[in-house]
């Protein structure tokens, strides 16, 4: 804005120059000292390309048919900065008769502006010559100088940065400012298509000096569109920029903004926006960049949050910094249909990549604190997390959420750097198991509660390649329940794989096993079920990549009082949509294969103990041997006896 009011002032100066002189001086003069005068202020070129007429009625004033003003040279293959078609300016007369120049109406016909920074910074709007203002002057040719109306009709303004690879287009502009005294208030409007979006827009300004000696001043600003508005009350300096009020938002369509300022199209999901935003709060921006939002409401669809922000832009990428508390938020839609689609009707886990670009956008530091959150595929409530978004990596800090009757705690973080990765950390104590694996396995056999902790990696960008990647280890340890649709004591003691029994279920008292993950296959040796009717032990493969169950359980089924059980194997083989249960009748055959070998090799070792006890008792009786005690003690007092005789030789006895 501090542009378009510096080049209105040197316009005022241009209108001074010709009216001062415009009864006493050729038409052609006054145009050439006021370009002349316009040069000077702006440290640009300005020429008048058609003819110049002065006008007496209504007003004192004059009409150029062509006006530019020139780039500096940088720029300078870019043509003029601004070309219009016409250039009207008319005075009151009253005020001439003081010395004062008040300008009814200054108007551009068919503008065409263009605006360019460049590789270096360098902007095409910035003068090199500061104009006057209503306290310095104009070096005494202008003691009083005000403007009433300034327009542009019909214009078009492109826009390009070099530094940010961004550029705009305005068309079909229309601008009005009223500034009737430069001490007091400027007020304006417009309406543009810009980039093909049609947009409203109203500013007042209620310290004009102030903003055009670079002193803060107060704004009133209101941005308007087909489905939303966007405004800004209280203090404004413009350089450097900073400010300090409140914004306002309320937005029912995204479009027109996001296309006016060369956004791809954002299609926000229901709950996060997709119906209505609305945001009201205190904002800040420093000179340094920094913009704060402290404590403001946020509404997105029926979603109300408390935002406390704090954005720097000083960096590679905007860093943010905040707290976000609410209620119900609704995120249901960010997993419709997305659940079990896919993952447990045969087809395989989801193949389309992940796009993770969208990490490297922003950093951020955020703590959310949300009474209850939907997800659709499941229920969160009291939840406590931290967010940590840096060069591209998501850290999600879980301290805290109830889920399923029990509680979740844990890290996991999302990696956009490489190839990508995902890891996770999770302890899920005390939860309800069936509504548990319904909602991420769609499987609702097992029922009861339990405790499950993991800590698992995968690489790859999307959900295949993490589940065929999957490095790390789980526990389970669940209280109990019941297995549903299978009835394992009915089934062995009946010896048919098709019994169901009343109730077809499996009712036991605790399980726990350990699981080993490698190449997306999980492994376990230690399955342990404990049940009132006997227990179950089992190992085996979940190929979680591969959506299938090689699973061998073997139950030991009580059978009468005395304790005595029978144990059948069962084998648990098939994908995850349609996994069969049967006797594992082979394991059965060889384990039997493996008793009778033993029996027949405890038999066999049995007959060669009885056979070698045979042989050498009748040895014995050959050699007319005592029996082995006897043996022992004969041979004993032999050697007593003989050492007795040896003594008495040595000693000389009898």
């Amino acid at each position: 804005m501090k542009w378009v009011l510096r080049v209105i002032l040197a316009v005022v100066i241009f209108v001074g120059v010709a009216v001062g002189g415009i009864a006493l001086i050729p038409t052609d003069t006054i145009a050439r000292l006021a370009t002349e005068r316009l040069s000077a202020s702006l440290a640009r070129d300005v020429t008048l390309t058609g003819a110049v007429r002065p006008s007496f009625y209504p007003m004192i004033g004059i009409s150029a048919e062509g006006f530019e003003i020139s780039n500096p040279n940088w720029a300078a293959d870019q043509g003029p900065m601004l070309r219009a078609e016409a250039l009207h300016i008319g005075v009151e007369v009253m005020p001439l008769f003081s010395g004062a120049v008040r300008i009814a109406r200054a108007e551009l016909i068919k503008p065409d502006i263009i605006l360019l920074r460049n590789a270096d910074g360098q902007a095409n709007w910035e003068f090199s010559t500061t104009a006057p203002t209503a306290e310095t002057g104009t070096g005494g040719d202008l003691p009083q100088i005000s403007l009433s109306l300034a327009q542009i009709s019909d214009g078009t303004l492109r826009y390009t940065d070099a530094t940010t690879a961004q550029s705009y287009a305005a068309e079909a502009v229309n601008l009005r400012l009223e500034a009737p005294d430069l001490n007091g208030s400027l007020t304006g409007s417009f309406n543009a298509a810009i980039n093909g979006a049609r947009l409203r827009g109203d500013v007042t300004l209620t310290t004009l000096a102030d903003a055009l000696a670079g002193r803060e001043a107060r704004i009133d600003l209101s941005l308007s569109w087909t489905g939303g508005s966007l405004g800004y009350r209280g203090a404004l300096m413009f350089a450097p920029l900073s400010l300090a009020g409140e914004v306002n938002a309320d937005i029912t369509d995204l479009t027109p903004i996001t296309t006016a300022a060369g956004i791809a199209a954002v299609t926000l999901p229901a709950g996060l926006g997709r119906d209505r935003i609305a945001l009201n709060g205190p904002i800040a921006m420093t000179p340094e960049g920094v913009a704060q939002i402290m404590d403001a409401t946020l509404a997105l669809d029926d979603t109300a949050i408390t935002l406390s922000a704090q954005i720097s832009t000083g960096g590679e990428r905007p860093n943010i910094t905040g707290r976000i508390a609410g209620g119900r938020v609704d995120l249901s839609a960010l997993t419709e249909g997305s659940a079990t689609e896919g993952s447990s009707a045969g087809g395989g886990w989801p193949r389309d990549e992940i796009d993770l670009t969208g990490l490297f956008a922003v950093d951020a530091n955020l703590d959310l604190a949300l009474a209850e959150l939907d997800l659709g595929m499941m229920q969160l409530s009291d939840i406590a997390l931290q967010t940590t978004l840096d060069a591209g990596r998501l850290q999600l800090d879980l301290a805290r959420a109830v889920a399923y009757g029990g509680t979740i705690a844990g890290q996991t973080v999302i990696n956009g750097r490489g190839n990508g990765s995902v890891a996770s950390n999770m302890a899920i104590r005390a939860v309800q198991l069936q509504p548990l694996l319904q909602d991420f396995a769609d499987y609702d056999r097992l029922s009861g509660t339990g405790n499950v902790t993991f800590n698992i990696l995968a690489g790859g960008r999307s959900v295949a390649a993490w589940m065929n990647s999957l490095e790390g280890s789980a526990a389970l340890d669940f209280g109990q329940g019941a297995i549903e649709g299978l009835d394992l004591a009915g089934m062995i003691r009946n010896l048919d794989s098709s019994y169901r029994g009343e109730g077809a279920r499996t009712v036991y008292d605790s399980i726990t096993a350990t699981l080993a993950i490698a190449g997306g296959v999980a492994r376990n040796d230690d399955l342990t079920l404990t049940a009132g009717w006997g227990g179950v032990t089992g190992t085996g493969e979940i190929n979680i990549g591969g959506q299938s169950v090689e699973y061998r359980v073997i139950p030991a089924v009580q059978t009468s009082s005395d304790g005595s059980n029978i144990a059948v194997p069962v084998i648990v083989r098939g994908p995850w949509a349609d996994l069969s249960f049967a006797p594992d009748l082979e394991y059965l055959a060889n384990q039997r294969l493996e008793l009778e070998r033993a029996e027949l090799e405890a038999a066999a070792q049995a007959r060669i103990d009885e056979e070698r006890a045979r042989l050498e008792q009748e040895a014995r009786d050959r050699l007319n041997l005592p029996a082995e005690g006897d043996a022992r003690d004969a041979i004993e007092n032999q050697l007593r006896n003989e050492v007795e005789g040896a003594l008495r030789g040595l000693f000389g006895g009898n």
